[in-house]
Formats: C-alpha cells, structure tokens, sequence
C-alpha cells in the first residue's frame, strides 16, 4: 500500500528476484527470477494473479521494449539474449553475445520507423546497438573501458554512456560513431547520466567518497554547475 506504506501481499516466487518492472499498459509487474527460467507476470488489478512465463535461461537481468510485448534478457553468464514474445507465450530469436550486457541500462530510441535499444557491457569495452522488432544487431561501437549506463533523449542526438573511467563517451545515434568524450573531473570515475525531462540538462555522478554530480548543457556539453557531496554519489532515474 503506497499510503500507508506496508505489504498487502507477499508473493514466496521459490526462487531469487533478478529483476522487476512495471508493466503499465498492460496492468503488470514482471518478475524475473535468478534461478530458474521463469518470469512471473503479476496482475495488480485483479488480485494479483501470477501467470508464469518459461523461458529458456533464467533472465538475471532484463529490459521491456516500449510495445510492452517483448522481453530482452540474458543470464548473467550466458552466451545470448533471448527475445521472449508475452503475446505468442515464445521465444521468438537467441542472438549471441559475450562480456556479460546490461540490459536493465539500455537506452531506447526511434528513428522513422525504426526502433533501437544500445546498452553497455560490463565485462567487455563495447556497447551493442539492436533494432528492435527485427531483432538485429546493426552496431557493436568499441568503448574506452567496460560501460555500465547508457543514457539518451529524445532531444539529443546521442548516447551518453560511462566507461568504467574519468570519462563518457558520446554516440551519435544516426552513425554510431563515438564523436565526443566528456570528462567531468580528471582521474575520478564518472558514471550514470541522467537527462532533465526536457533534455536541456544531463546529470552525471562522480562515484567516490568524495562524490559529486555534475551537470551539463546538453548542447554546449559544457558544464553549468557541480554539487558535491561527502560520500559516494550515484543519480537514479525517478518518475
């Protein structure tokens, strides 16, 4: 109950929660569980009923294309991402892939008719681009160090995503070229941008014990302000 704050219903899901997100089109919270290649759909308007989806690898972590029809996961360890269609009940294409991705990170744009998703790896210095609904990788763009955020906006022309190091790098969304590298401060590991909703502002944290985030004109890349703080630093998405 979000008003008073307490649990209504607990659901015993037999094994770990990997992941869980909300499925506001259709009225659902999808779980996925770490241990066995399920994910349980949960029905929060009609007494939380639970159907369960059998996949063929547990989803350790996942995304949800904006259709709201198809699952993106992989296993942790796994050697592909399985792309799960909730209206057919199937597995719909398995397409490799190495140095364990984030997918729980992506960053999903248009572009026409045509619809990717980019995210990171964060055992490998690449970050991969898929055109959904054809399910094809039409990029892998080779990074500084091992991603772990890739962020963008409707209004911006890039990707922004982080590299394991002081810097991130800029991905042009029509070429996907890296075409510019931002370093908030020299030496500290910068990660995790977030944009205002009009786009006009990214937020980027400085994870240290010292931490700080530090915010940028979109369009100028320059920075317009630094707040600092005593301990590690990381934004989060909200809303």
């Amino acid at each position: 109950d979000t008003e008073k704050m307490e649990p209504v219903f607990i659901v015993d899901t037999e094994a770990r929660v990997g992941a869980v997100y909300t499925l506001k089109n259709r009225g659902l919270f999808a779980a996925a569980l770490r241990d066995k290649p399920e994910v349980w759909l949960i029905d929060y308007n009609n007494n939380l009923k639970i159907e369960k989806l059998i996949l063929d690898q547990p989803f350790s972590d996942f995304f949800i294309e904006p259709m709201e029809r198809y699952l993106i996961g992989a296993e942790r360890e796994g050697k592909s991402l399985t792309i799960f269609d909730m209206d057919g009940k199937k597995v719909v294409k398995n397409i490799g892939t190495s140095g364990m991705p984030h997918l729980a990170s992506a960053a999903v744009w248009r572009d026409g008719d045509k619809t990717f998703a980019a995210f990171p790896h964060i055992k490998s210095s690449s970050m991969t681009i898929l055109e959904l609904y054809t399910w094809k990788i039409v990029a892998n763009v080779n990074l500084k160090g091992p991603g772990y955020f890739a962020r963008t906006h409707e209004k911006i022309p890039y990707i922004w995503v982080d590299t394991n190091t002081d810097t991130l790098q800029l991905i042009d969304k029509k070429n996907f070229k890296v075409v510019q590298e931002i370093t908030p401060e020299k030496g500290r590991f910068a990660m995790h941008t977030e944009f205002t909703k009009d786009g006009r502002f990214a937020l980027i944290s400085i994870r240290e014990k010292d931490g700080a985030v530090f915010i940028y004109d979109t369009q100028k890349l320059e920075i317009v302000k630094k707040l600092d703080f005593k301990n590690k630093m990381l934004v989060h998405t909200s809303g």
